[in-house]
């Protein structure tokens, strides 16, 4: 699968099962989390990331285990 207009070799995704594999480059990794905003939801990063592009991964919360 092939993006329009992106450069250079780029492997974009691989789904296994209910789980997607990615191979990104990039600087800095961020946790945060979604914060309810109107009809939708909001995540605030550093002043310095503005006009960034950003790439967001949702994942799945973990089940509590009874003995933990």
């Amino acid at each position: 699968m092939k993006e329009k207009g992106k450069k250079g070799p780029q492997k974009l995704s691989e789904k296994s099962g209910d789980r997607i594999v990615l191979d990104l480059f990039g600087t800095e990794i961020l946790e945060r989390k979604a914060s309810k905003f109107g009809t939708g939801a909001h995540i605030i990063i550093p002043i310095e990331h503005i006009g960034k592009k950003i790439k967001i991964i949702i994942e799945e919360e973990k089940e509590k285990k009874d003995d933990e």
